[in-house]
């Protein structure tokens, strides 16, 4: 209406116009991110594979996944914790450490879920495991759900793994 009576507010409302179209298409990722669909209807690996996919679209980052094809977690709340770990792991690595690469590792490991998250940016902070935020305290807690063992530390050359290893074989 505005363009059709040659206004000049019609170019500030057409940039109105994109923002909302950007925070709606940003809410709807974050939205996926809460509740992955993929992590119910196909897994573990797709919902990985999802998150990836969001991480290069978000941060443009080289994100990858890596997972053992017939790694199937049927225990939804088990996956859903693993889930939860390397989306907090990744998403920590994305704002904080500035890397190029992120690689997301799911296996089978002496009959064990292995899930790492490894990075390629600046490494951890000195002391390491210091942190003001509830990312690290929510990453073990969900870890002691599992009965699993989170270790976060300094990757090589640089960077940062954050792997969890479950107790008992849990695919």
């Amino acid at each position: 209406d505005l363009e059709d009576r040659a206004l000049p507010e019609a170019a500030t409302a057409e940039v109105i116009v994109h923002r909302l179209n950007d925070a709606i298409a940003a809410t709807r990722q974050m939205a996926r991110g809460l509740h992955p669909v993929q992590l119910q209807s196909l897994g573990l690996a797709a919902a990985l594979t999802e998150l990836a996919a969001q991480t290069r679209r978000l941060f443009g980052l080289d994100c990858i996944v890596e997972c053992a094809q017939d790694l199937l977690i049927r225990d939804q709340a088990v996956a859903t914790h693993l889930y939860r770990i390397a989306q907090e792991a990744v998403h920590n690595a994305a704002k904080h450490a500035r890397p190029k690469r992120i690689v997301i590792r799911l296996a089978l490991q002496d009959g064990r879920v292995h899930l790492s998250v490894t990075d390629d940016g600046i490494g951890l902070p000195t002391p390491t495991g210091a942190g003001t935020g509830m990312g690290l305290a929510t990453m073990k807690y969900r870890a002691e759900m599992l009965g699993a063992t989170l270790q976060i530390q300094r990757a090589s050359p640089r960077g940062t793994v954050v792997a969890c290893l479950s107790p008992e074989k849990l695919a």
